[in-house]
């Protein structure tokens, strides 16, 4: 069986199912084996500070810590050699806060690279901006840094920059110039990608910025600083006007009127506080120089700005093709009026709308339900004061590409009658579920029919086999809005009202084939959480990173039962060790007079350090090098 794997071919399809653990694995079963694996062993590695890696986008990357793994001295002895058989196979290489050469030394000697991601090399960390010398690292790092970008620009598609920040009083040391990577990526003709956060791009140093910028497909700028509205005494020594900042604008930085647009190929735009430009001057100077722009995401942290002329922007067709719009703002920007322009301008149907909206109207809802439900991959009915269940049951059985779905509430009676789900892709479900069971006391035993009806809810969920997060708790609080009666009454609804029951018994092991799922929270009630439960899911969702569970205690006798609960006691611990926490458990305290009320909720700090696909990876370098 092992010689099948001899065609290249065949152990490429092979390895498509496989993440790092197990092409590591793979990698030391055979000679044959290491030959063909060993490549996608080193494909994509990330250097220093401890980084988010999805294993869904990027099965393949392996994180190094250099301050844990691996001490100072062992680095030092890596060969020249050892170094030259590594580099011919890194594609992605990511280089954050480090302390060591030698990630700098293996990226110049790669060129092959199509990413690179690097923490800045010339910051100036002194509170003194005259201080002359206080540059981060080394000359002969700021060397290698640039024989990076030098030496990979034929093959480089995507560039992340970090912390490339530069005091505009700052001083070098002698033999220095203030540098930034973006003056080498000016003839990279593959580059599509480019993310900077925490980065200043100066005057002398915007030119090579537009020339990228003309064949950049994706952008994300987070607290960068560009030469688009400088402060006076940055750009000629004068005073700040009232608003701060000065209107004269550098002649690098002004497009000028008669110029093509400055993104003509750009399709997705990410703006998170650009630094010193309003959101005017974002809009009329970096959005607007977008003309086929599809996805926008922008956070606004400006006050004096109307969602209005966005919306008059788009009604007049400046971004035909863009079909997914996010802007994050502390204020509701667009009304109920602009909100529909929007949704009835739009040339084509929409993916992503997601603005801070308050409610949603009737008209709104029907236009959306007619013109868009058939591509929104993005709904938040939460928000709208007006939605119903009957809305919830039409977004699941009329948005093929849904991908995230918030909703208040909805009865397990509405989900059996209903006809089939069609969001086969959805990945993120926030969701309360009432079974509308009477008689909710807390030693009450579900009959065998209340626990068949539960197993066909679960057979109903059991269809969304890539979601990443079932959400049963947040939304707990929209079911018993409504009632009326007092909040400690036996009455009110958040006492009687009856969760989907994560039990075994009540049919959780229809989820089986739900491995994707990162995070599952609940409402529990005043039902305990059973050992049995989550023994079955850690076993069965081995990705699983949060478990949070909501109960309802009596007050002062949260101690004696704090072993029931996820909160506190054994449970937590136990879910600890196995590298799940806890973060967003809560149990609400209740009382029969209505003296007192209310909840605690808390959140898990623990670190649980490397993963065991970390210590292997490191296992390996140290055999590959020859160090014990």
């Amino acid at each position: 069986m092992i010689y099948l794997f001899d065609l290249p071919e065949l152990a490429y399809q092979v390895a498509q199912y496989l993440d790092a653990t197990d092409i590591l694995a793979c990698n030391a079963v055979s000679k044959s084996f290491h030959k063909m694996f060993t490549p996608l062993v080193w494909k994509d590695l990330h250097f220093g500070q401890p980084c988010k890696l999805d294993s869904d986008l990027t099965p393949l990357a392996r994180h190094i810590s250099l301050k844990h793994d691996i001490s100072e001295e062992q680095w030092n002895q890596l060969d020249y050699h050892i170094l030259q058989r590594i580099n011919r196979w890194v594609r992605c290489l990511s280089i954050l806060d480090h302390d060591s050469t030698l990630p700098l030394k293996l990226g110049a000697l790669c060129n092959q690279l199509e990413s690179i991601s690097i923490t800045g090399i010339s910051n100036n960390n002194s509170e003194n901006v005259d201080n002359v010398h206080n540059n981060k690292h080394t000359p002969e790092q700021l060397k290698l840094c640039k024989a990076i970008f030098q030496r990979n620009q034929a093959n480089l598609k995507h560039i992340c920059l970090i912390n490339w920040k530069f005091n505009h009083r700052m001083k070098t040391a002698p033999g220095q110039s203030l540098w930034n990577p973006i003056v080498k990526c000016g003839h990279a003709r593959n580059l599509r990608s480019l993310k900077m956060q925490d980065c200043m791009i100066r005057g002398r140093h915007m030119k090579a910025f537009w020339m990228v910028c003309e064949r950049l497909e994706k952008l994300e700028l987070s607290y960068v600083t560009i030469d688009i509205c400088m402060p006076a005494t940055t750009l000629k020594n004068q005073g700040f006007n009232k608003e701060g900042t000065s209107p004269v604008m550098t002649t690098l930085a002004y497009p000028s009127p008669v110029r093509p647009a400055r993104f003509p190929v750009l399709k997705e735009l990410i703006l998170n506080s650009l630094r010193w430009a309003s959101p005017n001057l974002q809009l009329n100077l970096i959005i607007c120089q977008c003309p086929r722009l599809r996805t926008l995401n922008w956070d606004i942290k400006g006050r004096n700005f109307s969602g209005t002329e966005f919306v008059d922007r788009f009604e007049a067709s400046t971004w035909p093709e863009l079909d997914s719009i996010t802007i994050s703002s502390n204020r509701n920007l667009i009304g109920d009026q602009d909100h529909f322009r929007l949704l009835n301008s739009s040339r084509i149907p929409l993916r992503l709308l997601e603005y801070g909206l308050y409610g949603m109207t009737p008209q709104a809802y029907e236009l959306t339900r007619t013109r868009h439900f058939a591509t929104l991959q993005n709904i938040d009915l939460t928000i709208c004061e007006g939605s119903t269940s009957s809305w919830t049951i039409e977004v699941l059985t009329l948005c093929p590409s849904l991908e995230n779905f918030k909703a208040k509430s909805i009865t397990a009676q509405e989900i059996l009658e209903t006809g089939p789900f069609v969001s086969l892709g959805l990945q993120e479900l926030t969701l309360f579920i009432d079974m509308g069971f009477i008689n909710n006391a807390p030693a009450r035993r579900f009959t065998d029919e209340e626990l068949e009806i539960c197993k066909e809810v679960f057979r109903r969920l059991a269809i969304f086999k890539h979601l990443r997060v079932l959400d049963m708790l947040t939304p707990f609080k929209y079911a018993y809005a409504q009632s009326s009666v007092p909040h400690n009454d036996p009455r009110h609804l958040r006492f009687s009202l009856v969760p989907l029951p994560l039990r075994l018994e009540a049919g959780l092991g229809e989820l089986h084939q739900l491995v994707k799922l990162t995070k599952v929270s609940f409402w529990g009630g005043r039902r305990a959480v059973y050992m049995n439960d989550l023994i079955w899911i850690t076993n069965h969702w081995r990705r699983l990173r949060c478990l949070a569970g909501g109960s309802l205690v009596l007050i002062g006798t949260s101690s004696a039962v704090q072993d029931n609960y996820l909160r506190t006691g054994k449970l937590r611990t136990w879910l600890n060790k196995h590298n799940i926490s806890t973060d967003g458990s809560r149990y609400e305290y209740h009382t029969e007079s209505n003296l007192y009320d209310g909840y605690c909720e808390g959140n898990d700090r623990e670190d649980f350090g490397l993963s065991d696909f970390d210590d292997l990876l490191v296992k390996k370098l140290c055999e590959l090098c020859g160090l014990k």
